[in-house]
């Protein structure tokens, strides 16, 4: 877990550990300013986090014994952070739309809540690294798995057209939810947002079998 509270120093080291990973570690004067796009990698430094953290550097190295053991940590506790949510929001009781909508609005409410974890989310898609690949590859299968039983929920309902790839529409929803996030984080207007989101819906064939005029 992470917390942005010093009450528990472990994941409040692990929290600013996050942080700097977003920033692309940089200076302890950009972490209270709104993240504009995600930045590039840049090592973690130990003596950042200690300061930050208000603890000794040994301190750091006894919660985290190497560099690897910490970047580890910091994605794990995100992708626990990511999975609590999406594990929520597809248990409700709803229509199988309003889950997949619901959860893409809360991916860009998490912009202004927790952009941190966003950002570190972006990069971590993106580095095909043998020390953290494997790990983003059990985190997105996951994901895929709850979408794909929210998706047959759909079939069941009539939402989801009766002979649609569920597997492979969830692959397509759970790679979309990274565009929303940068089509905000590149400062998108609203309504554009709220178009592209449409337009997924419908392609994934969601609420298309309920909504379409049969063809003459």
């Amino acid at each position: 877990m992470i917390t942005n509270s010093p009450g528990n120093a472990k994941s409040y080291v692990l929290w600013l550990a996050a942080v700097l990973f977003s920033l692309g570690a940089g200076s302890a004067d950009q972490m209270e300013q709104p993240a504009t796009a995600v930045a590039p990698p840049s090592p973690i430094r130990f003596e950042e986090i200690a300061e930050r953290a208000g603890v000794a550097v040994s301190t750091v190295f006894v919660y985290f014994p190497t560099r690897e053991d910490l970047v580890h940590d910091v994605l794990e506790a995100v992708a626990d952070f990511f999975l609590g949510l999406l594990e929520g929001a597809h248990a409700q009781a709803r229509p199988c739309a309003q889950t997949l909508r619901a959860i893409n609005t809360e991916f860009l409410e998490l912009l202004s809540t927790h952009r941190s974890h966003v950002l570190v989310w972006l990069e971590w898609s993106s580095a095909v690294r043998e020390d953290v690949w494997p790990l983003y590859r059990a985190f997105t299968e996951r994901v895929v798995e709850m979408t794909f039983e929210t998706l047959k929920r759909g079939q069941r309902e009539g939402s989801v057209a009766p002979d649609a790839d569920c597997e492979s529409l969830a692959r397509l929803f759970a790679s979309t939810s990274q565009s929303i996030a940068r089509l905000r984080l590149g400062d998108v207007d609203d309504d554009t947002i709220q178009r592209f989101q449409d337009t997924l819906l419908r392609a994934l064939l969601v609420e298309r079998a309920a909504t379409e005029q049969p063809r003459a």
